[in-house]
């Protein structure tokens, strides 16, 4: 990873995380096998993944190349991640793997270790800190793009079965017997608002929004209301006597949706 460069300063560590890998692999892929099951799923190729060339970067890394190969080490470290997140491993496991991959190692530098390398040992743990929260990072920003996915398919795929629904609707609020009329409308209101939140979840999974929710203010009575809401509920549970009590000037500015979901 860093042989490009060439103002390194070898040192007992960086020298023994690269003579020393096999040892290190084998003790942290022991270890990881007794402690997650998660990774036993995994053939070995895919559980070592890209450890051995890791080792080396962190080797240059101690031996001050930070700058150089920082890019080349969190490349690995993120490919690590997103392969342990194509696998389904949870990011909890993803992390304690480098907490056993660090303490593979330090027992590893036991035999070399004495006070003058105690800065080294410093640029070990940053380097080890570097790469855990790139994997982390790369982990949940794909982790955020599953879920938008999956979020925005789900949003498109229910406004065919909420059309069918407010068709259904209207064909009960046209129908001869008056007494299906409310239910007809109660169904049609529900629904319509269905559709307007499927929009907004689709608003959403296209980054429109910028993380905010937009409020679209326009003259609301809240007694109207609140009325629309135990409506709802009157549906739903018929054998309640669920009523709306209000008193005062109610008509104001308000986002209508906004209020009805949070009712």
């Amino acid at each position: 990873m860093c042989h490009r460069v060439t103002a390194l300063t070898p040192n007992a560590i960086s020298d023994r995380l690269r003579t020393h890998k096999q040892a290190m692999s084998d003790a942290w892929e022991a270890t990881t096998l007794a402690e997650l099951p998660e990774l036993g799923r995994l053939d070995r190729s895919a559980r070592v993944d890209h450890l051995p060339e890791f080792l080396d970067g962190l080797a240059c890394w101690i031996e001050g190349a930070t700058a150089s190969v920082r890019a080349g080490f969190e490349a690995l470290v993120q490919r690590h991640a997103i392969q342990r997140f194509g696998y389904g491993v949870e990011l909890r496991t993803l992390t304690r793997e480098y907490a056993l991959l660090r303490i593979a190692i330090l027992r590893e530098l036991r035999v070399v270790m004495d006070a003058t390398l105690y800065p080294h040992l410093i640029e070990l743990d940053e380097g080890m800190d570097e790469a855990v929260h790139a994997a982390v990072r790369r982990y949940a920003e794909a982790r955020d793009q599953l879920r938008d996915r999956f979020v925005g398919i789900l949003a498109h795929d229910l406004r065919s079965p909420m059309s069918a629904i407010l068709m259904g609707a209207e064909r009960i609020g046209m129908s001869s017997d008056e007494r299906l009329w409310p239910i007809g409308r109660a169904i049609e209101r529900s629904g319509e608002r269905m559709v307007r939140m499927i929009s907004d979840m689709l608003d959403f999974t296209r980054g429109q929004l910028a993380g905010v929710i937009p409020i679209v203010l326009a003259v609301t009575n809240l007694g109207d209301v609140c009325e629309e809401v135990v409506a709802e509920l009157r549906h739903v549970h018929p054998t309640r006597d669920v009523r709306v009590m209000t008193s005062g000037d109610l008509p104001g500015s308000f986002d209508r949706d906004r209020v009805l979901q949070a009712l």
